[in-house]
């Protein structure tokens, strides 16, 4: 079986059944060592940095991210609360904001990736080209108010209960509860990690 693959069954299930199917279809291929790749070092970044690519296209996409802390498990327990506050649903503080009382914007969605020693934390945005200065600036406002302390007890709760709400749904179905164990897996290498995160958010 190919070394970089790996199954996750949940249910009701005849393990001996499985394991036979699984190797009429992949014993065949053998494992093989994997090509050894240096991976640059991230350099350390001094400034803002960006890229506009601009062609015939209608609608703008504003995607903005910041690195962010992520070493430990109650950080990124914190940065997805903390992103559901900002971005997370037509509650949240950005689309209240920028899409129904400014009007500059389609739509807007926060997002965390945390690949390995690397955390983005990140924005975004649907909207029409003209209007990118300005949601730019209204991003950075509500940023500065949320590095201010603006963030209130009623907000920390909404968005804790909202994470757990999503999480918790996951385990309510096989699939979701297959998604959720192969995701801890391929991201930590630990099958407690979802588990881990919802005990985590809990204590925010």
């Amino acid at each position: 079986c190919p070394n970089n693959l790996f199954f996750v069954v949940v249910g009701a299930f005849d393990r001996d059944a499985i394991v036979d199917a699984l190797k009429s279809h992949w014993e065949a291929i053998p494992a093989r060592s994997l090509p050894s790749e240096a991976l640059a070092e991230e350099p350390k970044q001094m400034a803002s940095r960006g890229v506009w690519d601009e062609g015939p296209f209608q609608l703008a996409h504003l995607n903005l991210g910041w690195n962010a802390p992520g070493e430990e498990p109650m950080e990124i327990a914190a940065l997805d609360v903390l992103s559901t506050i900002l971005a997370g649903g037509r509650s949240s503080r950005l689309y209240r904001e920028l899409r129904e009382r400014l009007g500059i914007v389609h739509g807007i969605e926060s997002w965390l990736y945390h690949p390995g020693p690397l955390t983005l934390f990140g924005l975004s945005a649907v909207l029409e080209p003209k209007d990118c200065d300005a949601a730019r600036r209204a991003i950075d406002t509500a940023l500065s108010e949320i590095f201010a302390g603006s963030i209130t007890e009623s907000e920390t709760n909404k968005a804790v209960k909202q994470t757990l709400a999503h999480m918790v749904s996951q385990y309510r179905t096989s699939s979701g509860q297959a998604q959720e164990l192969g995701s801890s897996w391929l991201v930590a290498g630990d099958l407690r990690f979802g588990r881990q995160f919802v005990s985590n958010v809990r204590k925010i």
